[in-house]
């Protein structure tokens, strides 16, 4: 008898427990403060247009308090605020061609590029493009051109060509 009350003690604690917390995700108490999310000004384009493995983790809502941003995040941050417009210009510029462009993920140096379709020669009819917004001014000393893989393959991109800055400003394209 005494463990039939213990087991619906139990059973009751967890059901309220979980109303509590689906209430609570439901109807936050108070906002986070944080401002939306700006990927958008970051790729230059609507997120929704690229697909999600090559987008930013994007931060919810709801989630917990974020720590403060350390000096390296906030300068990273500050330094992508100021290619937006390099972004917006290659998306403008490239058109319906170009899928994606960021920066990549281990090299705040290197351009990463995406096609919307798998062209032969798209890091060729690429190059001019980016050259001509003038990368380097915004501290790209290194371009990928990816390209998209066949649909059975386990990675959906895969690396097409580079291109990368000598020491006097010229810049040397090696398909891959």
């Amino acid at each position: 008898m005494k463990g039939v009350k213990v087991l619906i003690i139990a059973a009751v604690a967890v059901a309220v427990g979980l109303l509590v917390y689906w209430s609570a995700r439901r109807h936050p108490i108070a906002p986070t403060g944080r401002p939306p999310s700006d990927s958008a000004s970051r790729s230059g384009s609507a997120p929704s247009a690229i697909p999600s493995e090559l987008q930013r983790p994007d931060q919810s809502d709801n989630g917990p308090i974020q720590p403060p941003r350390t000096d390296a995040e906030k300068e990273r941050d500050a330094l992508e605020s100021r290619r937006a417009p390099l972004y917006a210009r290659l998306h403008q510029d490239l058109g319906q061609s170009l899928l994606a462009v960021r920066p990549s993920d281990d090299d705040a140096t290197t351009l990463d590029l995406y096609p919307a379709v798998d062209s032969q020669g798209s890091a060729t009819a690429f190059l001019p493009v980016v050259l001509r917004a003038n990368v380097a001014f915004y501290g790209f000393r290194h371009i990928r051109f990816f390209a998209a893989n066949p649909a059975q393959s386990i990675e959906r991109y895969r690396l097409d060509a580079e291109a990368s800055s000598d020491a006097s400003g010229n810049w040397n394209t090696f398909k891959k």
